[in-house]
């Protein structure tokens, strides 16, 4: 960690011009070390145009690694919190969704939710007129979730409607 910080610290100080992605690379770095406090200062110092490079923001990529941080460390005070940031101050508007979907998925399926409930998300992220399409890993996270809470009957159903060409998947349950 330290060494990693060290590399940052350096990276700010230097005339090298990262570019975001290299930034999200620290991140996920720290998010892998369980050190979500440090992707915090990451995107801290990128909001307060402390970056070598003046131009670049902070994105979804980056909220999304920090809110999957929380989430891997069961901060769910934190990851609701973040969330409810994000939607207050309409962050990252123009970008995609999707992940933070499926983090907000997985934190209920880790969090020990009733199934109802993260069926109701599900839909309602889904279902909508303008909803997102399910990708694979938010299937394989409602198909877990519902094999450990014993619907088997449901879980092959939902499992057969993903068979085929995958014109058939459907947008929710």
């Amino acid at each position: 960690i330290e060494g990693c910080s060290s590399v940052l610290d350096r990276l700010s100080a230097s005339s090298i011009r990262p570019d975001m992605y290299s930034f999200g690379n620290i991140c996920l770095l720290f998010s892998n070390l369980g050190e979500p406090k440090l992707i915090c200062e990451v995107i801290q110092t990128l909001a307060e145009n402390r970056s070598p490079v003046q131009s670049l923001k902070v994105n979804r990529e980056l909220w999304n690694i920090l809110l999957d941080a929380y989430i891997e460390l069961g901060d769910w005070t934190r990851s609701v919190k973040l969330l409810r940031y994000l939607e207050i101050n309409n962050l990252s508007q123009n970008e995609s969704n999707e992940v933070t979907y499926g983090c907000v998925l997985k934190g209920l399926v880790l969090s020990g939710s009733p199934t109802g409930k993260v069926l109701e998300t599900f839909n309602s992220i889904y279902n909508s007129q303008i909803g997102s399409v399910a990708d694979a890993r938010s299937y394989t996270l409602l198909l877990l979730l519902i094999c450990n809470s014993g619907m088997l009957d449901l879980a092959e159903a939902v499992f057969s409607s993903l068979k085929g060409n995958g014109q058939n998947r459907p947008h929710g349950l």
